[in-house]
């Protein structure tokens, strides 16, 4: 059962970022290139999202709000819990 849970944990955020590319137009004029977001589908899913969000919901500005959660993104995607053994 743990092993399940450490799966869906790192599934879900690559499999939002999926299902947003498929369904919406989301990610459209996001990111100036494709490697961008291949690169944060690979290395920094949650902050990949998290950074559509901020270019979406708040025109791209970058207050304290959007840099502490997105540190906290970061936090998320790089901390050794993410890390099945």
């Amino acid at each position: 059962m743990p092993c399940l849970f450490a799966a869906l944990a790192l599934i879900v955020p690559r499999g939002v970022i999926i299902a947003l590319y498929l369904l919406t137009n989301w990610f459209v004029g996001v990111f100036a290139t494709i490697w961008w977001p291949i690169v944060g589908f690979l290395f920094a899913p949650t902050f990949t999202l998290w950074y559509s969000a901020v270019v979406h919901w708040y025109d791209g500005t970058w207050g304290l709000l959007q840099i502490v959660v997105g540190i906290i993104a970061l936090i998320i995607d790089l901390s050794p819990a993410k890390e099945a053994s």
